[in-house]
Order: structure tokens, then sequence, then C-alpha cells
């Protein structure tokens, strides 16, 4: 019985010396969320609104894979883009590449903007004249800054009303 008594203190002070050194290094790690994490949070079909311009209509927005398609307020704001997701920028940064546009002359323009998810939530901004820097917060009120906030859909299932006929 002593034998274990003397033995509990060492055993107990090299538990707490272990744990103490899981934590630092978990501390020392990044927090920042791998670019595959990101993405995968991106995936989807989403609805919402240009804030400062929500009576003019809703925008819609689907991401597949590296792929999105853009529909904007009225019918010539139609775009695909490929993008990519910049690693370990804050805020998070998405840069986007016209593949396609309709009634536009944008085709190989690149997008960048900066982006947050929350749990069904997007919201982006993005300065309208790609040649200044992005915007530094979600917040920023510089003249030229759009953002966007948006909501997570259900895809629209087609001839659902077909189906039930």
């Amino acid at each position: 019985m002593k034998t274990t008594q003397k033995q509990l203190p060492g055993f107990t002070t090299l538990s707490l010396f272990i744990l103490c050194v899981l934590l630092f290094i978990q501390a020392g790690c990044s927090t920042h969320p791998t670019t595959a994490a990101k993405l995968q949070r991106l995936q989807g079909a989403w609805e919402g609104v240009l804030v400062g311009m929500e009576k003019e209509g809703k925008i819609s927005l689907t991401i597949t894979g590296s792929s999105l398609h853009y529909h904007g307020l009225n019918t010539n704001e139609v775009y695909d883009a490929t993008f990519t997701l910049p690693a370990e920028t804050n805020p998070h940064q998405l840069h986007a590449t016209v593949t396609n546009a309709v009634h536009t002359n944008t085709l190989g323009v690149v997008v960048r903007a900066i982006f947050k998810t929350g749990d069904r939530n997007l919201t982006l901004a993005l300065n309208q004249d790609q040649d200044q820097e992005l915007p530094k917060s979600f917040g920023d009120d510089t003249p030229g800054i759009a953002r966007y906030e948006l909501w997570r859909v259900q895809p629209q299932q087609k001839n659902v009303e077909a189906a039930h006929r």
C-alpha cells in the first residue's frame, strides 16, 4: 500500500506535465481552417441580397467544387467562374476568375472578395473597383465596397410538379 502512495504523486506530476505540454503545443498550432474545410463550407446553393439594395431583389450563388454560378439583380448579371481560396488569410479570401458571362465582356476578369461563413449564412465583401484593395473588414464602409448577405437554400428540384401528377 505504501508503494502505491509513493508512486501516485510521481504519476500525477508526470500526467500533469504531459497534459500541459499537449495544451501548449495545441495553443501554438494554427487555428486557421484548412482550404479544404473552407471550400466544404461554401458548397451548395445560396440566396440573398446586396446590402443597401435589398428592395431591388435577390441574388443567387451556387458553388460546386471550385466553380460558382452567380445570378445578380437583373438578367444581364449572370456569371460563371472558377475560384481559389488563398491559404491562411484573415479574413478569408476568395479569388474568382470569370469563365462565362452573359451580355458582358468580362471573361478572364479576376474578382477578389473576403468571406465568412456562419451556421447557414455566407457574407461576401468586395471592392467593385478591382484595382483597389480588398475590404479590410465586413463593416468597411469605404465607397465602392459591396457586401452580400446570403443564406443557404435547398436546391430546387426540377419537375417536382410533373412527378406528382
